[in-house]
């Protein structure tokens, strides 16, 4: 299988933010985000049914620039790595590469990729997925796609016969009322029989998805088909309307019983300030006044067709800095050495080591020093985070194993 290196993990986690700089020159001092609505991570949480408690599974690690999302990666509840996507983008904008590694061995092996197509329209057309084995690429399903105007009427799901030819395993029919999908009918390929739905319900107030309703097809002991519930998702959403929840459930003699959640943490939970739009202009706000901003119906992220990179306050991702660092050995065993480029940055003045959920770990002073070395000590294998402040603020990611 194809092999990548570790300047990939180096990649994703190589982020730029403003701070405030030792050396005694002025800096903002709370960060804007430009792009609220993106995730920033995902806790997902099974129920132990013994022990009465929700415990974490599974941590999604979303990067984003201007305004999209650039990898996803994976980590067990320990924190070790257990997969990455790296996300492409055509010319305008739609997703058109996605390419899954799995971390196997202590290296990361390449696995999967999906390739899309879009029409002029820059609606999805048809997703193609490949397995890798050994150093080829295996088929191993195709998705395309059917609309009525901007709406998707039909997704077909295509695999190969004995053959080599493709045919419709299955198929789902999109049902909306008005611009509202309200369900989603699964059928047969060969028999064209339904099999499943899915019905979504929404909040009257807020017009957001609130529940999601699976069920299977089947027949009564009078031969009548029949729809019987069988899973559910719940939404939940914050102040802001953003997604905050996802409940998983089963149905279960008649009653659901909650088996997974998912907790979701968006980019401007992290940031001093929030870009919105504000009569026509976008601004920079504290987050501790976003909400009457909303209220007001002022709207999260920048306006419309307006020029970004206006205003001393704002901070803009995608510039392309060069990283006045280099971190070896990564992955690491007892130590690993940071070297600093004073050339490209003068101003760092601290290293921080710090854990998946903000904690630093370790702290050093790094002003005017060209070498740093950061001893494991007792902290467990997997994920760290290394933060350089200084002119600018940098972050890199560290393995220990």
């Amino acid at each position: 299988m194809k092999r990548i290196s570790f300047a990939l993990i180096l990649l994703i986690f190589s982020t730029i933010f403003y701070g405030q700089g030792k050396s005694g020159k002025s800096f903002p001092e709370m960060y804007c985000e430009p792009y609220g609505r993106l995730i920033d991570s995902l806790y997902a949480y099974d129920w132990d049914s013994l022990n009465n408690q929700w415990k974490l599974v599974t941590i999604r690690h979303y990067l984003s620039s201007e305004g999209r999302y650039e990898h996803l990666l994976f980590l067990n509840a320990d924190r070790t790595p257990e997969r990455v996507w790296d996300y492409s983008y055509d010319i305008n904008g739609n997703r058109n590469l996605e390419i899954s590694s799995t971390w196997i061995n202590n290296t990361w092996l390449v696995t999967l990729k999906k390739e899309s197509e879009f029409d002029i329209n820059n609606r999805k057309i048809n997703e193609l997925r490949h397995n890798l084995k050994g150093n080829k690429w295996i088929f191993r399903e195709y998705y395309y796609y059917e609309y009525n105007g901007d709406q998707i009427d039909k997704i077909h799901y295509q695999v190969k016969d004995a053959n080599g030819m493709l045919y419709d395993r299955d198929y789902s029919v999109y049902v909306y009322s008005g611009d509202s999908l309200v369900e989603v009918i699964g059928h047969d390929g060969l028999t064209e029989s339904v099999k499943t739905a899915d019905r979504f319900y929404y909040d009257t107030e807020t017009g957001r998805v609130s529940e999601r309703v699976s069920f299977i097809y089947e027949e009564d002991h009078n031969g009548a088909g029949i729809f019987m519930p069988v899973r559910r998702l719940l939404y939940s959403y914050d102040q802001y309307n953003l997604l905050r929840e996802e409940l998983f459930q089963e149905m279960k003699d008649v009653n659901w019983v909650s088996l997974q959640k998912y907790i979701v943490f968006y980019k401007l939970d992290t940031s001093g300030k929030v870009e919105i739009c504000h009569n026509g202009h976008t601004i920079c706000v504290s987050v501790n006044a976003l909400k009457a901003h909303l209220d007001h119906g002022d709207k999260l992220g920048s306006c419309p067709d307006e020029n970004h990179g206006q205003g001393d306050n704002k901070s803009w991702e995608g510039d392309s800095v060069k990283a006045p660092y280099k971190i070896y050995p990564n992955p690491a065993r007892e130590k690993a050495v940071i070297q600093i480029d004073t050339s490209i940055d003068p101003d760092i003045y601290r290293i921080e080591l710090i854990d998946n959920f903000g904690k630093v770990l370790k702290s050093y002073d790094a002003y005017l020093k060209n070498e740093i070395v950061i001893y494991r000590g007792n902290l467990k294998d997997g994920y760290y985070f290394i933060r350089f402040t200084g002119n600018k603020v940098y972050s890199a990611g560290i393995i220990f194993r």
